[in-house]
């Protein structure tokens, strides 16, 4: 696609953008970076306080706003103190003058919302109603399934969310299979616009094993936020029953809980937290990092943690970080349920692994991480099947393909 003429241009709303740190950001950052690749032009109207730079706009921004934006802010904070999640009402005015101030500027085809919050879905729902765009809803976590959404008794807000979203949207966009399976399922007649596009690595920024440090003892690094019921209670509690039981030495192990963890998260393995602690082998930043730090964490440790259990039940999900700690290879132990997203990819990606069910007893899941403390530090490149399959660029140009025919109103869109 080279001709300016057969070039498009899509307005792409997301809360989170860089330079924020927020991981939600990544997602739709490269939708941006690799789309003019393949015939499309790309604004972006994102939250934050950064200054209008190109085709990029942030909101609430700091230039002037009028006062239908102002009058429209105090409605939608009020709106907001009333429901039972924080939908980032409030970006909503600035969003939508925003994406006007950039339709009057240069045509748009379409309009690309990713959700979460909810804010990013409404100003997408306002522009396909008011200036007949096309819709493509991306969902980089599920709505009416979100284990983070826990208010149960309110369980039909958010059906009747996902629904409208469905119903109004030209196209739909998931990041796992599960999902997909559950969509197709619960809303048969929108099967012809639900689009997988998996989250990925992107090629452009390859991440590779460092070289570890000399050191007499080997580190163990969860590289990452506990949050909103995630917790290392189990990874935690089955090195102290090995160290207890004499089958590790705590001065040959260091455990780096690299990121937020909250005091729920702790509590949760309180006993097992505080002797590991005393013993000198865990070590916890108790606050974000940056991505650089983050990185150079993960790509100099001996063996990577990954934490892929929460209190909402089953796993349709995939953490972003698993993607990082397949590039750089080395021996992963991931707490996990069955059948799970992330064991899958583990299971096929040929990275040494060893995965610890929800389902495992005591005894097997000690087991398992005495064989990954036992595992060399070698890294090992991913094989050919996760390289192609989670290659960012191969799926943004997906994403392409997706778009075109919506805007080109393909009959299988409704």
């Amino acid at each position: 696609m080279t001709g300016a003429a057969a070039r498009q241009r899509v307005l792409i709303l997301a809360y989170y953008y860089p330079p924020g740190e927020a991981s939600g950001g990544v997602r739709p950052w490269r939708f941006a970076k690799y789309l003019p690749e393949f015939g499309w032009d790309c604004a972006v109207v994102t939250g934050g306080t950064g200054e209008a730079a190109g085709a990029v706009r942030y909101v609430p921004g700091s230039g002037k706003t009028g006062l239908s934006v102002r009058l429209a802010s105090v409605v939608a904070r009020w709106m907001q103190r009333l429901l039972p999640y924080n939908e980032q009402l409030l970006f909503v005015p600035g969003a939508v003058q925003a994406a006007r101030d950039l339709l009057a500027q240069t045509p748009v085809t379409a309009v690309l919302s990713t959700f979460p919050p909810v804010a990013t879905h409404l100003v997408a729902w306002y522009l396909k109603r008011c200036h007949g765009l096309r819709w493509v809803a991306d969902f980089r976590d599920p709505l009416a399934d979100n284990p983070f959404r826990d208010r149960r008794t309110l369980f039909s807000y958010d059906r009747a969310l996902e629904a409208a979203v469905f119903r109004h949207a030209d196209a739909i966009i998931v990041n796992t299979e599960p999902m997909r399976t559950i969509w197709n399922d619960r809303y048969p007649h929108c099967r012809g616009k639900i689009f997988l596009i998996p989250n990925g690595y992107d090629p452009g920024e390859r991440l590779e094993a460092a070289p570890i440090p000399t050191r007499d003892f080997q580190v163990l690094a969860h590289v990452g936020n506990f949050y909103g019921g995630r917790h290392p209670g189990g990874f935690l509690s089955a090195l102290y029953r090995l160290i207890q039981a004499g089958h590790w030495e705590p001065a040959r192990l260091r455990i780096q809980l690299v990121g937020s963890l909250e005091a729920s998260s702790i509590a949760r393995s309180q006993p097992a937290f505080d002797a590991l602690c005393r013993s000198g082998c865990l070590e916890f930043t108790g606050g974000s990092v940056s991505r650089e730090q983050a990185q150079r964490c993960l790509a100099e440790a001996d063996k990577l943690v990954l934490v892929d259990i929460h209190d909402g039940g089953s796993s349709v999900q995939v953490p972003a970080k698993l993607f990082e700690y397949m590039q750089v290879g080395r021996p992963i132990l991931a707490w996990t349920r069955a059948g799970s997203p992330a064991s899958s990819i583990l299971e096929r990606g040929g990275v040494p692994h060893r995965c610890v069910y929800t389902s495992d007893p005591a005894t097997e899941a000690d087991r398992k991480v005495r064989e990954i403390l036992t595992l060399p530090n070698d890294a090992t490149t991913p094989n050919d099947w996760f390289l192609d399959t989670f290659n960012v660029r191969r799926q943004v140009e997906k994403l392409g393909t997706i778009l075109r025919p919506v805007t080109d109103h393909n009959p299988l869109i409704r």
